[in-house]
């Protein structure tokens, strides 16, 4: 373990050795102890109670208390003074349970003195005793529980035989008891007593098992906690405990000049390995890398975060310099040898120095621009990030190398740099056009969907699929997130504030499920709840996978709270098929342009038509059809009851400006289709 991880253990609260923690097993036995301590109180106070009755008003006397109950008084107010004062005192439970316990003992011991000597109690104030040991027994152990019943015990013989035999043989021939009649007045002692003893050994045992079985389970409890926050194949921490470390961290650097050093680390050419070597040489390569970032960085706490990705966060007192140069050490080639191929891997580092306390999503964001910037470099170095050095500006803009005509097809696909994207969202270029959704019946605008755009200075538009992967990466990233965001909020508030249609955003799955949409959406909206009526949230196929949950219930929970509905894109094709039904609660499906294409000319393409508007229908979900061209399918459509429609035939995307004009008709016809277009 780490000396950072040392350091968390002793701050957290109720670590274990801490002045106020208790294990479960200890807060038991002094639950245990309470319990026991108001039980004997309640029945010696009851006792006394009767008996001072009893001598006043029913056995004929001169209403003296005689001393053995007098006694037996002052012991039991003892034991309730102490309690009280013990309580009102605050003590800790350690000592509260030994004043308890104390208490008791004395009380046991005045009570069987006193009873016994006088044997007017009878064999009640033996059961003192049994109170004594039991709880001795769950304070401390069951030998100490043996010897207060045998101090009791011992007790009662001395106080029987300190007796004058005239109290109790009219013959005063004998100055003392005999040895029979002592045994005859004292065996009815002995029941309790061997009951008290049965009582302490069965204690201890069942206190003794269960803390055996505690035990066990707090050890399973720490393997499976192990095994959840560490990446098996390298032991290094997981993804999944990223989080929760990031936040403990903070807590630890409380000092004014702490700082947190964050590095994104990524192994260059990793998937040549993995082709060529097979997995097994992958996993060789990752364990090795693994191994040498904890040799080479002893002090800081290192995650796998998947593949051939890790991060390093440690805390910094002072100069950042030595962990820049250990870093750079990771980033020199390393050579293997698996089954006689020679193998040789480096890395590329991103690293962001910042002050604690920081926020874990903006950290790792900086570190992940840092690392763009070391991959563009040539890999196999180190870059530190620095604001507006590794985050581009308005003036990086420039024209995409990548061919953008719009006749380009989607075999000459191109990815361009994500600088460039990032560039062209912060000067505004890519922002979103709106398409209508039209319906037929009503002959007016149900909805709008908003499509991302990126427009250059020359007019020309470039092709969404030479950017769109890209995008989607850097969509939740600092600081295009805000830039983004508030586009999609005055877009969302013009629109509704002309007529209250629905508005369609479209978002990968992957980004729902993000932590940066988690912290800045659903976190916002539980804080601060909003109405959204009209926000159409819509799943597209874009990076989803099979049979994954599409939207956490807590997201969903939020989002339906301020009144988001869910859509899922291009039914039908993909994975956006029946699978996701079972998986999401959706408002909205909106049919693949290709059903809508082979419905008029296909019969079976008809029949899987009808039947999903029938399946909509008994799931209470709207039907939209997408990519509708001709008025042939406009009409085939809503002659079998699929009335709204999107498509080039309604209107092509355009410019929010132009589409609120159009908007404020409230009747779109033939209009849409003759205007300016994108």
């Amino acid at each position: 373990m780490h000396r950072d991880e040392n350091q968390l253990s002793h701050d957290t609260p109720n670590a274990p050795g801490g002045p106020d923690s208790l294990d479960e097993v200890t807060r038991l036995r002094y639950r245990m102890i309470g319990i026991s301590f108001y039980w004997f109180a309640g029945i010696v106070t009851l006792q006394l109670f009767f008996g001072f009755i009893e001598l006043q008003f029913v056995v004929p006397g001169d209403g003296v208390v005689p001393l053995p109950m007098t006694l037996l008084i002052v012991v039991t107010a003892v034991c309730w003074l102490g309690n009280l004062l013990a309580k009102l005192a605050r003590l800790p439970n350690s000592t509260l349970a030994s004043v308890r316990c104390e208490t008791v003992f004395f009380a046991a011991a005045a009570g069987t003195a006193a009873g016994t000597y006088e044997l007017g109690m009878n064999t009640h104030v033996a059961i003192v005793g049994v109170f004594a040991s039991a709880m001795a027994t769950i304070h401390k152990s069951a030998r100490a529980g043996h010897i207060k019943l045998g101090i009791c015990f011992t007790i009662a013989l001395i106080a029987l035989y300190a007796r004058n035999d005239t109290q109790v043989v009219p013959d005063n021939s004998y100055s003392m008891l005999p040895w029979g009649v002592t045994w005859n007045m004292f065996s009815a002692f002995l029941l309790p007593y061997a009951f008290g003893a049965i009582l302490n050994q069965t204690i201890f045992f069942l206190v003794a098992s269960f803390s055996r079985s505690h035990q066990r389970q707090i050890v399973a409890l720490e393997q499976l906690e192990h095994r959840s926050e560490r990446d098996t194949l390298t032991g290094l921490f997981s993804r999944a405990s990223l989080p929760t470390k990031f936040k403990a961290l903070n807590q630890v650097a409380t000092d004014t000049n702490s700082q947190l050093a964050v590095a994104l680390i990524d192994l260059d050419n990793f998937k040549n390995i993995n082709t060529f070597g097979g997995h097994d040489a992958g996993d060789k390569t990752l364990t090795a890398f693994s191994a040498r970032l904890s040799e080479t960085l002893p002090h800081a706490h290192l995650f796998r975060l998947g593949g051939d990705e890790f991060l390093v966060v440690q805390v910094l007192q002072g100069d950042s310099s030595e962990i820049t140069g250990r870093l750079q050490q990771c980033t020199s080639p390393m050579k293997l040898v698996y089954e006689k191929d020679d193998l040789e891997i480096s890395s590329s580092i991103g690293l962001t120095i910042a002050a604690a306390p920081c926020s874990y999503q903006r950290a790792v964001s900086q570190a992940d621009i840092a690392l763009r910037q070391a991959k563009r470099q040539g890999k196999g170095v180190t870059v530190l990030f620095k604001p507006g050095h590794s985050v581009p500006d308005v003036s990086d803009v420039q024209r995409p190398f990548a061919i953008v005509s719009p006749l380009t097809d989607h075999t000459s696909k191109s990815e361009i740099p994500a600088r460039e994207v990032g560039a062209a969202i912060l000067s505004g270029q890519i922002r979103y056009a709106v398409q209508p959704v039209f319906d037929v019946q009503t002959q007016r605008i149900s909805g709008a969907e908003c499509l991302l755009r990126w427009q250059l200075s020359d007019g020309s538009i470039v092709p969404i699929h030479h950017y769109l992967d890209t995008f989607t990466v850097l969509e939740w990233q600092a600081p295009y997130m805000n830039q983004l965001i508030q586009q999609k909020e005055q877009l969302f508030r013009a629109i509704r504030s002309v007529d209250e249609i629905n508005v369609h955003f479209n978002y990968a799955v992957e980004t729902l499920n993000s932590q940066a949409f988690t912290d800045r959406i659903i976190g916002a909206l539980a804080a601060t709840p909003a109405d959204l009526r009209g926000f159409v949230v819509e799943i597209c196929e874009q990076g989803a996978k099979p049979a994954e949950q599409i939207i956490a219930d807590r997201h969903l929970a939020v989002l339906r709270k301020a009144g988001v509905k869910v859509a899922i894109d291009d039914f039908g094709a993909g994975h956006s098929n029946l699978e996701r039904l079972t998986h999401l609660d959706a408002d909205i499906l909106k049919l693949d342009r290709q059903f809508v294409a082979l419905s008029t000319h296909s019969k079976r393409g008809l029949a899987i038509l009808e039947n999903v508007l029938e399946l909509a229908e008994s799931l209470q979900i709207t039907l939209i059809a997408e990519g509708v061209e001709t008025e042939e399918q406009e009409a085939l459509l809503a002659r079998i009851g699929i009335t709204e429609h999107q498509g080039f035939l309604r209107g092509r995307p355009v410019w929010p400006e132009s589409f609120i004009d159009q908007l404020r008709q409230r009747n779109l016809g033939e209009h849409i289709a003759t205007r300016s277009t994108l």
